[in-house]
């Protein structure tokens, strides 16, 4: 297990002056170089760590950390950040690597290029189009989401790009 392995006296020196947080299932744990305990404040029943790192981003916000840094090559990782980053009250940047470059993408910026409203509906269009778990609907890719979504921005029912989709789905039938 991470925490016991993160207790360890070898690491008491990396972790001086610093906390780390470890979840394992429900539980979370604090630890510093002088020692761990369970901290109550991050348990949570949530499995999945893509929306359970939101809840540890909130928690340094609220508590001091003007700017998180979230490592992550995941597209739903990218997508919820988006979608809850008006809940966050520091600033968000993704962590991005490939072989060769590491790129910070700032969440605030594109939440503020593309509008709140937007970034709000990008969780359900994922999900609509396709992501970790779920496959596209009806053969209707990202790329036609977000066209319509785009087309629908300024009007007031933005929030509703899926009926959009159904509609333009039946028109193109034979």
């Amino acid at each position: 297990m991470i925490v016991n392995e993160w207790r360890k006296e070898c690491y008491s020196v990396k972790l001086a002056g610093k906390k780390l947080y470890a979840t394992v299932a429900e539980e979370c744990y604090k630890i510093a170089s002088n020692g761990s305990e369970l901290f109550e404040v991050l348990e949570s029943t949530q499995e999945e760590a893509d929306t359970r790192l939101l809840l540890h981003a909130y928690h340094a916000g609220r508590n001091g950390f003007s700017t998180v840094v979230i490592s992550s090559d995941d597209t739903d990782v990218f997508v919820l950040t988006l979608a809850f980053k008006s809940f966050l009250p520091s600033s968000v940047y993704i962590k991005c690597r490939t072989q060769a470059t590491t790129r910070y993408i700032d969440i605030t910026h594109v939440v503020q290029r593309h509008g709140s409203d937007v970034c709000r509906c990008l969780p359900g269009l994922h999900a609509f189009t396709g992501c970790d778990t779920v496959r596209a609907f009806s053969g209707k890719g990202k790329m036609t989401a977000l066209k319509l979504l785009s087309d629908t921005r300024d009007s007031e029912n933005s929030s509703n790009w899926w009926v959009q989709i159904d509609k333009k789905s039946i028109k193109n039938k034979p």
